[in-house]
């Protein structure tokens, strides 16, 4: 907390101070976006143009910032991975982001240089269609405060901790989630009595129904379990996607995904628990659990009457949408629904036939000078010295397991992998997740596209990529092609395997990574370009800034 915090937590109102960040009451170094955490929402109506000055403020950090979600359609250089599309945004300057909000859904924004985003620079994108405002079938209000952003938080800096776990072997232990920016996790004392700092509040009036938007991410594998005392939750969409609605008591999201659902504020007039607990090994070993309050209009209590759950208490029985670590957890209350059994109300584009491009990834951990490196094909992805998109005819992407040319040191290798595909095609990716629990299941986020989950499986310690691929290939892998959601994240199951299709018309160079932010960092990635430079790939102002080696100067004497 900062000074503009006053005397919070001892004086609740100066916690609510317009500059104050509370995350959690612990004193820490942090990452804002104009002093907030999470930062200035960015609601727009779909094929609205988006304008966004990025100024870094940081005195040596180079930074950039992803819209997760928009597909950056003709603007790749818009979609802020460095090093990928954009040079990175220097100490002190600006870039501005300017593109056409193509694609309706609840997304974010977020840093996409080092640890920034697990540090607080992340905030809401929003963009709604002309018929959300309209009075809809499933719900009467679309709020922006109803959105609710779950981020997983360190009590330290995220860059310190990582470089300890790598040079130290020290770990990173799970630590708090914030929603919201908030969390009653830190205790103050004083004259003898506790204080926390607030709790993140969602109100709504009795007799309506509102559509909620929940927003996922966390730097270590610690997926959010979410339900509401009281109320069971109408599920209706994820990501850009949507789907016809399933009525639960309880739902998970792993990193960078995001679920929409319907609330109706049917129950007695009072204030109800929003229960939240990380579920992956290391949060649910840590018991990290956190709440916030649904409050009902007219209400007069401030806190609900039951005691503050517990983690053991923050599950929740009955219908659970999205399990996690189905290879060793089994969930003997919950009747689960897996995202392939859900269905789009529309038909969604044409995937049939077969793929003119099959690309195989295979996950698995590579442990190399005593550190843990995630995998894709057995490489670490390693970023090139200038942009691919915008700096092409400089860098050497010809690093394929088939080409053999990248930088090895005994069987560790890196490069900046990337796999290549014409315009048009049907893109089928068969991504098989060796690693056993504890590992989890990888949240793979595309950008630039959105995909359509045909297949998903747990299949246990005897998994082999070689075995899937020969059962995909004899057909004998079931495949849903008609009305698939689309997402443009996804949980690949540990010791299991998803198979994603999509058609690749959207031209450019895009970021195909986990999205645990520790396995980003270390490597697991590749890039999959869309077409040929200057033929298909749009070409990138003139202005935009360049990047990259000054290996040597001429000789002036």
């Amino acid at each position: 907390m900062s000074r503009e915090c006053g005397n919070c937590p001892f004086n609740q109102t100066d916690c609510e101070n317009p500059l104050c960040v509370t995350a959690g009451g612990k004193q820490r170094l942090i990452t804002t976006v104009n002093y907030q955490i999470p930062g200035p929402a960015v609601l727009v109506c779909l094929n609205d143009t988006v304008i966004v000055n990025v100024h870094n403020g940081f005195e040596t950090d180079s930074t950039t910032i992803h819209f997760h979600g928009a597909h950056q359609n003709g603007s790749p250089w818009m979609d802020g991975v460095p090093f990928i599309t954009q040079c990175p945004i220097l100490p002190g300057t600006t870039y501005q982001h300017k593109f056409i909000a193509g694609q309706a859904g609840t997304h974010m924004y977020h840093g996409h240089s080092g640890t920034h985003e697990a540090d607080g620079l992340f905030g809401q994108y929003i963009v709604r269609k002309p018929e959300d405002f309209n009075k809809h079938e499933l719900y009467d209000l679309d709020l922006p405060e109803h959105t609710m952003i779950f981020w997983h938080w360190f009590d330290r800096p995220v860059g310190e901790i990582f470089a300890l776990q790598n040079f130290a072997s020290t770990g990173m232990p799970p630590y708090d989630i914030l929603i919201n920016g908030k969390s009653e996790k830190e205790v103050y004392t004083k004259d003898g009595k506790n204080y926390k700092t607030p709790r993140a509040v969602f109100e709504v009036e009795q007799g309506k129904r509102y559509r909620f938007r929940a927003i996922f991410n966390s730097i270590i594998y610690c997926p959010v379990q979410v339900s509401i005392d009281n109320h069971n939750l109408t599920m209706i969409g994820s990501d850009s996607g949507e789907f016809n609605p399933v009525e639960v008591e309880t739902f998970i999201g792993n990193a960078g995904e995001r679920y929409d659902f319907v609330l109706n504020a049917n129950a007695p007039i009072g204030t109800y628990w929003i229960r939240v607990r990380g579920v992956g090994n290391e949060c649910k070993s840590g018991k990290i659990n956190q709440q916030a309050i649904l409050k009902y209009k007219k209400s007069e209590l401030e806190v609900p009457k039951q005691d503050v759950p517990t983690y053991d208490e923050s599950g929740r029985s009955g219908k659970l949408l999205n399990p996690m670590d189905l290879a060793l957890t089994s969930y003997p209350e919950n009747d689960v629904i897996v995202f392939t059994e859900l269905e789009s109300p529309e038909p969604t584009r044409n995937i049939n036939g077969t793929p003119d491009v099959t690309i195989y990834l295979e996950f698995k951990t590579y442990t190399h000078s005593s550190i843990r490196y995630p995998q894709m094909n057995n490489l670490t992805f390693s970023y090139p010295k200038s942009p691919l998109l915008t700096q092409w005819n400089r860098t050497d992407i010809n690093c394929s397991p088939k080409l053999r040319k990248y930088n090895c040191v005994d069987n560790f290798c890196t490069c900046p992998y990337t796999e290549i595909m014409k315009k048009g095609d049907l893109v089928e990716i068969v991504l098989v997740a060796l690693d056993p629990f504890p590992i989890g299941d990888h949240p793979m986020h595309l950008h630039g596209n959105h995909f359509q989950v045909v297949a998903m499986e747990t299949v246990g310690k005897n998994i082999s990529t070689q075995h899937i691929r020969d059962l995909n290939l004899a057909g004998k892998i079931p495949k849903k092609l008609e009305k698939v959601p689309y997402k443009d994240t996804i949980s690949v199951p540990s010791e299991g395997y998803a198979i994603l299709r999509f058609v690749a018309d959207n031209p450019g160079y895009w970021f195909f990574h986990c999205h645990l932010s520790i396995h980003a960092a270390k490597g697991m990635a590749v890039v999959i370009k869309v077409g040929e430079d200057i033929v298909d790939i749009p070409t990138a102002p003139q202005d935009i800034p360049r990047c990259g080696d000054f290996p040597s100067l001429p000789p002036y004497y």
